[in-house]
């Protein structure tokens, strides 16, 4: 798995509802299909199979990437925008950074 320092899910503006409710999507944060799991100090995130994003932990940086830095979450949230092509993410102390199928890289 690539590493990336310093990445941060500043994806999209508009977060969907439930990310920013703080509850998961059609509980699909649960189970044992993740494909990739990173911690950090205050976060974890990591990728299902369906190739969506989820983070959880503490958001002061907005380090979860639902489009807000209000509090912390303590169940996995789908990161803002919707996309299920991730294939990597790195995260740090403060900050996530992520990989999409096309290349790109989002923090």
């Amino acid at each position: 798995m690539l590493v990336l320092a310093g990445l941060v899910l500043g994806l999209l503006a508009s977060a969907p509802a439930t990310a920013q409710t703080g509850r998961s999507p059609g509980g699909e944060a649960g189970g044992s299909d993740w494909r990739v799991v990173a911690a950090g100090g205050f976060h974890t995130c990591g990728i299902k199979v369906t190739g969506r994003l989820f983070c959880w932990g503490r958001n002061v940086e907005g380090q979860l990437g639902n489009g807000g830095t209000a509090t912390t979450f303590p169940i996995p949230l789908r990161v803002a925008g919707g996309a299920t092509d991730w294939t990597q993410v790195s995260v740090g102390a403060y900050h996530t950074c992520a990989r999409r199928s096309t290349g790109r890289l989002y923090c």
